[in-house]
């Protein structure tokens, strides 16, 4: 009987854009399982051969009954297939099914870091709580000592965790990033005519859209000779989105093209000539590494995650977080100059063929999973 390992992941669409080459790797060696909620890809998940389940994961969420209700969905699933790893993906997945798989002896965990969220960049009292409450979980997964890894994208989140939990080195993997398919990410065409400046995110304040509207504003008083664009959706699920009346009032400004969700990524990335991401912390972001190896020039902000994302002023070039100014100065900087977009660009795209090429990616988590397998034959 072949070994089983199960994904558990917020939405099929993170796991379709975040885990799927790795999980279509996994066939090699596994029954491959994906858990999310409810959502339009399933059939997107199961049309690639992948056993799906659906778990009672609801992002909106607020209340004591829903998130037990959350708990022994997750519960009831690991005990039914008792896989032989699982591997855990964002933040209610990685502490419930961690806690569970602790509880029901499953031989292997692995838990993806990718990214610490809101609850990491807002310092109120509220979110000091629930730092504390959410380190006290971790210490109670991390407890098993030996067949446990972690993965972390950078070292600052490997950093805060090894000092404010029981986390152990030996524990730790990194692995930057989920990668990117190099020969689908690259170079297609590079038209200078259009000062096209994009970013690409969902519409959440943490990503540092606001910042984003506030440098266009004021850049095209300045000149009428460049286009921005937003690419993304509205993510209602989570407390630091956008509304819709938000996007209305800046829609009536004209001032930025609000292209809203696409699947084609990297038409959009080529017909650029920047790429922005001015986020307050990320893991590691993936549409900068899409960025790099499309050759193009990225700005994005000195926070853990994105900073790791490029080489400065190589690649791209850094800013202070929550900065419009520093934002507005990044971009008269490059957007016309085009020898100096080209060159970081070039750069950019060596640099995403040494450090995040998404065959290195899978490679490094198969040899997790067999590290793991090999501790219990």
């Amino acid at each position: 009987m072949s070994k089983k390992i199960l994904f558990v992941v917020n939405t099929p669409d993170f796991f379709l854009s975040h885990r799927l080459d790795i999980a279509l790797a996994a066939k090699r060696l596994f029954d491959v399982h994906i858990a999310t909620c409810k959502g339009s890809k399933i059939k997107e998940i199961k049309n690639y051969g992948l056993k799906h389940h659906i778990i009672s994961l609801n992002r909106e969420a607020k209340n004591f009954f829903l998130e037990l209700k959350c708990f022994f969905s997750i519960f009831k699933l690991i005990k039914k297939l008792n896989p032989d790893i699982i591997h855990l993906v964002t933040i209610r997945p990685c502490l419930y099914g961690g806690i569970i798989s602790k509880f029901l002896k499953i031989n292997s965990i692995v838990i993806s870091i990718s990214g610490l969220g809101s609850i990491f960049t807002k310092n109120n009292l509220k979110f000091y709580f629930y730092r504390k409450i959410i380190f006290f979980l971790y210490k109670i997964i991390f407890f098993q000592k030996k067949n446990l890894k972690i993965i972390f994208q950078n070292d600052d989140d490997k950093d805060i965790f090894l000092n404010n939990t029981n986390l152990s080195e030996d524990q730790t993997v990194m692995i930057r990033g989920v990668g990117v398919n190099l020969n689908i990410y690259k170079n297609l065409f590079f038209s200078m005519e259009d000062n096209i400046v994009v970013m690409i995110s969902r519409l959440l304040k943490d990503k540092g859209v606001i910042e984003y509207l506030e440098a266009a504003s004021q850049l095209r008083k300045k000149y009428n000779n460049i286009k921005f664009w937003l690419v993304g959706d509205l993510d209602l699920g989570n407390p630091m989105s956008l509304t819709n009346n938000e996007i209305d009032a800046w829609k009536k400004k004209n001032i930025v093209s609000f292209l809203g969700y696409s699947e084609n990524i990297i038409k959009i990335i080529n017909q650029s000539k920047i790429v922005v991401l001015p986020s307050y912390r990320e893991g590691m972001p993936k549409i900068l590494l899409e960025a790099a190896a499309c050759e193009r020039a990225i700005i994005t902000t000195n926070v853990p995650g994105c900073r790791d994302a490029i080489i400065p002023d190589k690649t791209g070039l850094l800013i202070q977080p929550r900065d419009v100014y520093s934002l507005v100065v990044a971009i008269e900087k490059l957007v016309f100059d085009n020898n100096l977009c080209r060159s970081m660009g070039k750069e950019g795209r060596k640099f995403a063929e040494n450090k995040f090429s998404i065959n290195d990616v899978i490679s490094s988590h198969l040899n997790v999973y067999k590290l793991l397998l090999k501790r219990f034959n």
